[in-house]
Parts: structure tokens; C-alpha cells; sequence
């Protein structure tokens, strides 16, 4: 079992006691090992986790996403893979391409930096199923806590049609939302980026919404995209 979770000692476990209080929120984030410390603090949110064996349903992933844990060991078997050298699964393989030229120490070094989960928090029984107004809803009340949280400088959410429901953010205490737009004039393969800022006490945080990472997904001219719009950031994670 060591061996299997090999690379958790790059994720940071400081903020567990937080988290638990963070009404909604199934499973805990991954925080890199020197994202606390640092003045480049990204957070960057994938979609779903689906309980499938690869193609079909699978009630024993379902079971194992109940485990608090599950996104970090889902991390850790990207992070296995990739310093095999072998192929991660399509949304990774695009999160990991857009941010930099992908290597083992680079990998390593990437998830060491960022702090990382998934918005939508109801375990998909598919690739193909798709997130309901709830768990959207569900899923910017967890980005709110997480935000509260964590401070980071830069939030990248990998789905733009999570874009829906954000206003339940200026519904809760010490967060709210300004200045958002359909970044029209940088649109990708038909596909406009949308962005804003979020605001908490003594800090503004852009956040990003892109193409999902996987299928149809250009990574190259996301990451065009990123470097003009956060150029901080993007310098940071490509080292």
C-alpha cells in the first residue's frame, strides 16, 4: 500500500480540519506540499469523477469516491503514471499539457505547487451523464468554503458550463463575484472562455473557466490563451 500511494508525501494536509467544515464538499482537495507557502497560489478545479471500470458502471468505484481521500489517490496514480512514462487518463493528460511540457520531475513539481479537486461533487455514473442545476449549485457553495479557505491567487475551472449558478456566490458571507464576460475576442474552436474576479476579504482572485480537458480539447491554444491572461501563473507552473 506505501508503494501504491507513493507520491502523497507531495500533498499537504494543514487544512483537513477546515475542509471538514465546508458544508457539501464529498471529498477532501489535493493541496500541494509548497502551495501554502508560496506567492503563486493556484487553484485549479476539474469536473466529475466517474464510478466506472473504464466504460461501464462500477458500484466499487462508486464505493471508493466515498472515501475522503479518493481525489488525492486519483493524483497520485496520475503522478504514477507519468513518471513511468505511460499515458493518465484524456482529462489529465490535457490538464498536464496546458500548463507545461510535460515530464516526470515537471509533473511532480506541478502537483506540488497547485491545489486541486473536483466541482461537481456527486460521483457520475458516466462519462456521458451530465451535472444537474444542484450540483452546480452545490459545487460553487464548496468553491466559496475552499476559496475561504485556501487564498489563492489564480482559479482555473476545467468545464465553462459551470459557469451556471455562480451568482449563488454573492449569497453567502465574505465572498462575491464582479465583472464577469464571455471573453468573446479570444474565442478557441468556437468555444469563449469566460472570466471574472472573485473577491474575498483583502483579495481579488481571477478566475478562468476553459474547455473541458479531454475530448475536442486544443492544449495548445488553451495555454495561449492562459499565458496572456495569467501570465504569473503560467510561468510559475511551467518551470
Amino acid at each position: 500500500m506505501e508503494q501504491d500511494y507513493l507520491y502523497l508525501y507531495l500533498c499537504d494536509r494543514q487544512f483537513d480540519a477546515a475542509f471538514d467544515k465546508i458544508d457539501g464538499l464529498a471529498r477532501y482537495p489535493w493541496v500541494g506540499s509548497e502551495f501554502a507557502n508560496s506567492d503563486c497560489r493556484p487553484l485549479i478545479i476539474g469536473d466529475s469523477h466517474y464510478a466506472t471500470d473504464g466504460k461501464d458502471f462500477s458500484q466499487e468505484a462508486l464505493e471508493e469516491f466515498k472515501d475522503k481521500e479518493s481525489t488525492r489517490g486519483v493524483v497520485n496514480c496520475v503522478i504514477k503514471d507519468k513518471y513511468k512514462g505511460e499515458i493518465t487518463w484524456n482529462m489529465y493528460e490535457g490538464l498536464l499539457k496546458t500548463f507545461m511540457d510535460v515530464s516526470p520531475e515537471k509533473v511532480k513539481a506541478f502537483w506540488s505547487k497547485i491545489a486541486f479537486y473536483n466541482f461537481i461533487q456527486r460521483v457520475m455514473g458516466s462519462p456521458s451523464e451530465k451535472s444537474m442545476r444542484k450540483d452546480r449549485i452545490i459545487g460553487w457553495k464548496c468553491l466559496a468554503g475552499i476559496t475561504n479557505v485556501l487564498h489563492p491567487t489564480s482559479i482555473i475551472i476545467a468545464r465553462i458550463a459551470n459557469w451556471e449558478s455562480i451568482e449563488v456566490l454573492n449569497q453567502i458571507k465574505d465572498i462575491k463575484w464582479e465583472n464577469w464576460i464571455w471573453d468573446d475576442a479570444h474565442k478557441i474552436s468556437r468555444t469563449s472562455p469566460a472570466v471574472a474576479k472573485i473577491i474575498i476579504p483583502n483579495q481579488e482572485i481571477p478566475i478562468t473557466l476553459i474547455h473541458h480537458t479531454s475530448q475536442g480539447y486544443s492544449h495548445n491554444m488553451w495555454r495561449e490563451y492562459l499565458e496572456k491572461r495569467d501570465p504569473q501563473m503560467m510561468a510559475y507552473l511551467a518551470k
